[in-house]
């Protein structure tokens, strides 16, 4: 039997507000750091109702990059929990020095198994699931993957902003026409990802502001990164000289621009793609050079919902030049990308995520218990 440490949310997971999961998050982090809350135990997260399961959270795997020092790969494993369906629960196993950020990642994880437990009476059966920035290459349960696009799950801000809901209401609120916002095309962000480079002079994001910041464009641009973290001297030096390095700016400045750009950092932008497209401007999406995808871009239309920029962004001044002139064209782009995101909420997407475990358990990834 487990031993209960602390409250349980309720089934409903679409009902859970965003102080109820956070609430979970730090109490589970506090008992781990205070000792309440040992390896091995398995304690209810979620409760059960009717006829479903509870789900229950256990520290149990390995943490490989102790034990066997750091490598990516041992990296990745302890970014992952093993999800076993049993009668009488389904269990997470997380890893024993799974930190704030991993466990706040596990949530999405309990909604979408309280959604299946309800339904779905499988049993003897685990799978994997990865809570890093991607899946590693591993055909695994993620939130953002280059190979594996049918096994996707939203990511862990759309589940604990409740589908930006904080971030629905600003918009609505800080309304300004599309016509009327700063005509400039806009990004700034961090210089993440720079890892997945030799070079990173390779970097898209560096492209991108190098793009930008040239003298003979530069006026029709605000893109810089927000702090150079991580860069290395030549490449901190090269986006110094052309103003490439800003400060930080509040996210919700994109709802003062007329066009706002996507492109890949670590993985997949996550929060940053799906908060321009619901601003309901024009997104300039840099196509992703390693093919990284989310749960829901198979119901994006390229040039529907966004504007497809080639990864080398070799088209971009000519899409840019179009969107600039064809207000109409830019302003049907941005409506139906904002269209579509609004029909986005927790209970449709929860409830698309039970076909991705229902195709999880039925494929080779799945293992009998």
């Amino acid at each position: 039997m487990p031993t209960e440490i602390i409250a349980p949310l309720g089934p409903e997971a679409d009902q859970w507000s965003a102080v109820q999961m956070w609430g979970l998050v730090n109490d589970i982090d506090a008992a781990r750091k205070n000792g309440a809350w040992p390896n091995h135990v398995a304690s209810t997260v979620v409760a059960a109702t009717g006829d479903g399961r509870p789900v229950r959270l256990i520290f149990s795997r390995p943490a490989q990059t102790q034990e066997k020092g750091w490598t990516w790969d041992n990296h990745y494993q302890d970014e992952q929990v093993m999800i076993e369906f049993r009668d009488d629960a389904i269990y997470v196993h997380g890893c024993v020095n799974a930190e704030h950020t991993i466990i706040a990642r596990m949530v999405v994880v309990f909604a979408i198994l309280t959604n299946f437990a309800a339904k779905n009476p499988v049993s003897g059966i685990a799978i994997l699931c990865s809570l890093g920035d991607s899946d590693g290459d591993h055909q695994i349960l993620s939130f953002s993957s280059r190979k594996h696009h049918d096994l996707l799950i939203p990511d862990p801000y759309f589940m604990l902003t409740r589908s930006y809901e904080a971030e629905r209401s600003y918009i609505e609120k800080h309304w300004v026409d599309v016509d009327h916002r700063d005509p400039r095309f806009y990004w700034r962000g961090a210089p993440s990802g720079m890892g997945k480079y030799e070079n990173q002079f390779d970097s898209q994001r560096v492209q991108l502001i190098q793009f930008a910041n040239d003298p003979r464009r530069s006026a029709h641009f605000n893109v810089r990164f927000a702090n150079a973290n991580g860069l290395d001297d030549d490449v901190r030096a090269a986006l110094e000289a052309m103003d490439g390095i800003g400060k930080p700016e509040d996210q919700m400045e994109i709802t003062r621009y007329a066009f706002n750009i996507d492109v890949d950092g670590v993985s997949s932008s996550w929060t940053g793609f799906f908060l321009k497209l619901l601003v309901g401007a024009p997104v300039l999406k840099i196509t992703s050079d390693m093919g990284y995808r989310q749960w829901y871009y198979d119901e994006l239309v390229a040039d529907r919902h966004y504007a497809v920029v080639a990864s080398d962004l070799g088209d971009f001044t000519a899409i840019s030049d179009n969107l600039t002139k064809d207000r109409d064209a830019a302003r049907a782009i941005g409506e139906a990308g904002r269209a579509l995101a609004l029909s986005f909420d927790l209970k449709s997407q929860i409830e698309k995520t039970e076909r991705t475990i229902e195709h999880a358990i039925s494929s080779p990834l799945s293992m009998k218990l």
